[in-house]
Formats: C-alpha cells, sequence, structure tokens
C-alpha cells in the first residue's frame, strides 16, 4: 500500500494553496504527518509539477511530474501514472490539505478497504441544510416540489469529504459513479475541503478549535 499526496503549484480559485501554512508548518508537512503516524504505508509520496512545493516537503518522496501530467489535469491520471512508476496496486490518495484528518479515521478506512469488499473507501459529510431545498439564482429551486415537506421528513444527502480514498488501481479505470464505495461519515468539524479564502479561512478555525 502506497499513499500518493497529489500537490500541483497551479490553484484558480486559491492561488498557492498547497504552499500555505497552518499554524506555522506548512499544511502539506502536517497531512504527511498523519500518514507517517499511521504505519499504514509502505511509501509516501508527494506527486507535483511544482518546484516550490518540491523544496517544502518533508518526510516523503517526491515526484516530479512529466509534462503529460502536468498542470490542470485530471486526478485519476496522476494516481495512475504514480502508481504505475512506484509498482502501487493498493493506494491511497489523501489531499495535501486535509489538515483535520486523524490516524484513526485513516486507519479505520483502511480497514474497510482490506476487507476486499469495496473498491474505494472514502469519508464523507452531511450537507448544513438539506439539499433537496437547493436553489439557482437565475432559475429557482432545483425541486420545487419538496419546499414544503418538513425538514425531519427530508432524507439526508452527503458530500465528498475530500479528505482520502484507498483504492485498487484498477478501479481508476472507471468513473468513480459507477465504483463500489465504502462512505464512511464524519461530522462538518472533521474535515474541510479547500477551494476558496472563505474555505480556507473555516479550515484554520476548525483547525484552531
Amino acid at each position: 500500500m502506497i499513499c500518493i499526496i497529489p500537490a500541483r503549484g497551479g490553484s484558480k480559485r486559491l492561488p498557492g494553496k498547497n504552499l500555505k501554512k497552518l499554524d506555522g508548518e506548512y499544511i502539506i508537512n502536517r497531512v504527511i504527518q498523519v500518514a507517517r503516524l499511521s504505519n499504514i504505508f509502505e511509501q509516501i509520496i508527494v506527486s507535483t509539477d511544482s518546484e516550490e512545493i518540491r523544496d517544502i516537503v518533508r518526510g516523503a518522496t517526491v515526484s516530479m511530474r512529466p509534462p503529460e501530467i502536468s498542470g490542470d489535469i485530471a486526478e485519476d491520471k496522476v494516481l495512475k501514472w504514480t502508481a504505475l512508476e512506484y509498482w502501487g496496486l493498493n493506494i491511497c490518495r489523501i489531499y495535501p490539505f486535509a489538515a483535520l484528518l486523524t490516524c484513526e479515521r485513516l486507519c479505520k478506512g483502511y480497514k474497510e478497504f482490506i476487507t476486499g469488499k469495496y473498491e474505494n473507501v472514502m469519508e464523507c459529510q452531511k450537507y448544513g441544510h438539506p439539499s433537496q431545498r437547493a436553489l439557482y439564482l437565475d432559475v429557482g429551486y432545483v425541486h420545487p416540489d419538496r419546499i414544503a415537506v418538513p425538514t425531519e421528513l427530508l432524507i439526508p444527502t452527503y458530500h465528498d469529504a475530500a479528505t482520502f480514498m484507498f483504492s485498487h488501481t484498477g478501479s481508476l479505470d472507471k468513473p468513480i459513479a459507477e465504483r463500489n464505495i465504502k462512505w464512511i461519515p464524519v461530522s462538518e468539524m472533521e474535515a474541510q475541503d479547500v477551494d476558496t479564502q472563505d474555505d480556507w479561512d473555516l479550515l484554520t478555525a476548525k483547525f484552531n478549535y
């Protein structure tokens, strides 16, 4: 089992997010430390196209991407190339901003994966407000027939928590919606996807809490 941390240099909505520090430490190195302390992985690899990221990484092998998988490229393509390069049949992708992840949660995901029942094991979070009441600013409610339904009668919906993904490399050839995935729910305080400055501010607040 190898760990792959994909950390490209470019970020359109939050420039330099993979170079940011959290409480004085580069966030990517905090994630590497969690992966190391879990004692799950034979090797931890940071896949990047950025020399700046390469130079700050501590405690992991840095794999500089060739041109064909550099820039804004599909994640699965990066994972497949890196897995092949490092002879990884089973991998765990961890995002470089998953600083709220713990060894205990990582080990829980690993134990589910090694049962052999699932192609992927991932964490998810419940939407804070029922997604059935979502709306578009220009066209209105997505499900107008659900607006009057009491909240307690609406089925909870979840989204990817953007932390880890245990995977057989063969499953990366399939669209993610077609894979057999084990979803592990975590609370709103246990993970934070990061795409914007508001996301970063929320991550910082959760980390300090």
